[in-house]
């Protein structure tokens, strides 16, 4: 409708826009101009009133300076001024300007936002940054990219991650990885960052595994975690296509340990939905590993990984035979807390007829 306006009214439209951005100590009237400009930049474009396309900047880029921890301005705000942003990305590549770069690292630090509509634009305007990389005057630095890595596996971790921003995470995680193989880029830590605090990582590429990995194998929130591990697995899986056989020998232990588990699981039980699905994307996951890898080398990374499986789960029963020993009381409250989980998974698991699933489906004599 705005683009079929005649001039006067567009005239009257422009001004009162100008009017509201300019009252930006009013929250509502500051949000309100920025809602009503996306709508008007959509349908008109950049360049028929330089002051208020400058007017808009200005203001975009003062909110999204502002979104640090501890922040007063509302989320919606926040969340308008990066559909404002979009839609300038869109229209224009002043955007990759120098006078651009510090709102680019405050969007990075949205990634993390503790409302997910933010979260979401600011991804989607992060994978820009990331398939454009070439265009801006001021390049990011390899850390910088470790970084913008390390939000998203932090956004994928977290419980009950929608499946919109796990898509849009995953599309920039594989032009990371890209990128990460072409130039073979190591993993670099944090200025004033020990050894004990920080992980070895062989490489960029081995930190993004090692993240991915942890992921799958996290027991935290098992009944929030489903679009998390599928999202994780799927990154393996691409990551196995496109590392080299070299780069793959050298993380195809990290990669199969996670997805160790879902071999053990007999896909004749009833499963639940979700379950058989992260069981089929694992399978199929070691399947393009063994593919890509010598038979070899493929068995002897697939024993080891065996034999450190067998090893953890041995000390694991070792030390709650010794905690059973030292402290009872603990060691029963675990227990306890066990047999609950047991319980609430169980609740998913009904036959035909309605009755929960022993775990041991052995015939009985």
């Amino acid at each position: 409708l705005v683009a079929k306006v005649n001039a006067s009214s567009l005239d009257t439209i422009e001004k009162y826009i100008i009017s509201w951005f300019k009252q930006s100590d009013n929250p509502s009237f500051l949000n309100l101009s920025l809602r009503i400009y996306k709508i008007y930049a959509s349908s008109v474009g950049l360049g028929s009133n330089l002051v208020l396309d400058e007017l808009a900047v200005t203001r975009v880029k003062t909110i999204i300076s502002q979104t640090g921890v501890g922040s007063s301005i509302e989320w919606d705000t926040v969340y308008s001024a990066l559909s404002v942003l979009t839609i300038i990305s869109e229209k224009s590549e002043s955007v990759y300007g120098s006078d651009f770069k510090g709102t680019w690292d405050n969007i990075i630090g949205c990634l993390l936002y503790p409302h997910t509509w933010v979260r979401l634009s600011a991804s989607r305007l992060v994978n820009q940054v990331v398939n454009n990389l070439e265009k801006f005057e001021v390049k990011f630095t390899d850390f910088e990219i470790q970084t913008i890595v390390s939000r998203i596996m932090h956004q994928l971790s977290a419980p009950s991650i929608s499946e919109n921003l796990s898509t849009v995470a995953i599309k920039t995680l594989v032009k990371i990885v890209i990128r990460w193989k072409d130039h073979n880029t190591k993993f670099i830590s944090k200025d004033g960052d020990t050894e004990e605090k920080t992980p070895s990582y062989s490489s960029a590429l081995d930190y993004m595994v090692s993240r991915a990995s942890a992921i799958i194998r996290s027991e935290e929130n098992p009944n929030d975690s489903f679009m998390s591990k599928k999202s994780s697995i799927q990154l393996l899986a691409m990551m196995v296509q496109l590392m080299n056989e070299t780069q793959l020998l050298d993380e195809s232990e990290k990669i199969m340990l996670p997805l160790f588990i879902y071999t053990e699981i007999d896909q004749n039980n009833r499963l639940k939905d979700q379950d058989k699905e992260l069981v089929d994307l694992a399978q199929e996951c070691l399947k393009m590993l063994e593919v890509k890898m010598t038979v070899s080398d493929f068995t002897k990374s697939y024993t080891s990984v065996k034999q450190t499986v067998m090893k953890r789960r041995r000390e694991r029963r070792t030390k709650r035979s010794i905690l059973a020993v030292t402290a009872p009381d603990i060691a029963a409250q675990r227990k306890l807390k066990k047999h609950a989980r047991s319980r609430e998974k169980r609740k998913h698991e009904k036959d035909d007829s309605g009755f929960y699933q022993r775990k041991n489906k052995t015939r009985r004599t």
